[in-house]
């Protein structure tokens, strides 16, 4: 596996971010769908939630996805943490802007609570 491969996805970059800190620094409340990614494709996730306006946050919680082996005796469970790919918000207005690993900003390890903050203008991926 190349340098920079992840060994949890396989095919995203190493600077894997497993939980963030949405901010709003709009005056007006957002929604936003944050998508979590599986190494295998399956079981990705969705979540979708409204963050106020002045400041406000959200806390993305850390996913996992286990895997079960039949094939042994007896089966065997990994447990893996499942990876945020992207962040789509939608403003009152209706626009909608669109963020996608890899993250500004990320240093090359994996990382928990991270920081999304929505300005006017776009997302910035920045860190703690």
């Amino acid at each position: 596996m190349s340098l920079d491969k992840s060994a949890v996805t396989g095919n995203l970059p190493q600077q894997n971010v497993y939980s963030a800190v949405i901010k709003n620094q709009t005056s007006d409340k957002i929604h936003c769908i944050v998508e979590y990614r599986t190494v295998s494709g399956t079981n990705n996730e969705l979540v979708e939630f409204d963050v106020n306006g002045n400041g406000e946050e959200h806390k993305c919680e850390e996913k996992i996805h286990t895997t079960t082996t039949n094939n042994s005796n007896p089966s065997f469970s990994n447990v893996f943490p499942k990876v945020i790919y992207s962040l789509q918000v939608q403003k009152s207005n209706g626009e909608k802007v669109r963020l996608c690993a890899p993250f500004d900003n990320v240093p090359r390890e994996d990382v928990r609570n991270w920081n999304f903050i929505l300005d006017n203008d776009q997302i910035h991926s920045v860190k703690n």
